[in-house]
């Protein structure tokens, strides 16, 4: 599928965001703020996991060996590692 072609289109000015010659810089800032939502919600999606995972590793739902997987010295250090000694 081919994209959409805009040659020689013409936008009237009541329509136009920004000044003539400007669309460029007006796309560029339109993304900049695109990208602080996306790795707003990126940062967000990651703490959910983590938080999901030591309440899994905490809880005796995984209990290889009789203790919770948070008991292990390797998982404790994974834990460590994000900031999160609990």
């Amino acid at each position: 599928m081919r994209g959409a072609s805009f040659t020689d289109c013409e936008v009237p000015v009541s329509n136009r965001i920004g000044n003539e010659g400007e669309g460029y810089k007006v796309a560029l800032s339109t993304l900049d703020g695109g990208r602080i939502g996306i790795a707003a919600q990126a940062t967000g999606i990651a703490q959910g996991a983590f938080e999901q995972a030591l309440a899994y590793a905490q809880s005796g739902c995984g209990k290889p060996f009789r203790h919770p997987i948070a008991d292990f010295q390797a998982i404790q250090f994974m834990l460590a590692d994000n900031g999160h000694g609990d």
